[in-house]
């Protein structure tokens, strides 16, 4: 952006350039700077929503942004904030439904990262720590049908009631931080919002 001062060099039109430039960098520049942020910020929110449609654990993350002062600077933080506490997924090991598993999962770090063979084709990585079947290429449990079932694994018999036999080779990492740090890290952006901001 250019900005155009005229004066003479005379004391008093100096002083008053000086005013002026001074208002510019303690009211105006800070304002549009905070405008620009935030902008850049709502580039990455809707690039990293894109990318979590359809995942399983879409709707236990919500991004949004918040301005964090740190002096004179004030910075945007994209966060996940709705119902990003973990996800117990509940599952049998038989049809019989004898045992009965369950586990702590961030949906964050999913959503992020994924598991099995989605996240790691080489060594199939387990989603839990301690995971014995780890190097399955699939694995397959029972479940009854509820708001934090797999949507990306397979049903492999429905036995009604919501019961049934699934089968999953992981989940798909969407990294929907990821893309939204490349949505406004890319130049074209940055420049497109520094225009309509700062004209």
């Amino acid at each position: 952006m250019r900005r155009t001062y005229k004066s003479d060099l005379s004391h008093k039109q100096l002083s008053r350039l000086i005013s002026e430039l001074e208002r510019y960098r303690d009211q105006t520049l800070p304002s549009l700077v905070s405008e620009f942020v935030s902008r850049l910020a709502d580039e990455g929110i809707f690039a990293a929503q894109h990318r979590l449609q359809g995942s399983t654990y879409e709707p236990f993350i919500d991004f949004t942004k918040e301005f964090e002062e740190n002096g004179k600077k004030r910075t945007v933080v994209i966060v996940s904030a709705k119902k990003a506490e973990d996800v117990i997924r509940t599952w049998y090991t038989s049809k019989s439904m004898k045992k009965e598993k369950t586990r702590p999962v961030n949906p964050v770090l999913m959503a992020e990262f994924g598991s099995g063979q989605f996240a790691d084709p080489v060594s199939w990585r387990g989603t839990f720590p301690g995971q014995r079947n780890a190097g399955r290429s699939a694995w397959t449990w029972y479940e009854f049908e509820s708001d934090t079932s797999d949507t990306e694994a397979e049903v492999v018999e429905d036995f009604g009631g919501g019961f049934r036999k699934m089968r999953s080779r992981g989940t798909k990492p969407r990294a929907p931080m990821l893309w939204a740090t490349v949505a406004m890290e890319t130049h074209s952006t940055i420049r497109r919002i520094a225009q309509e901001v700062f004209g």
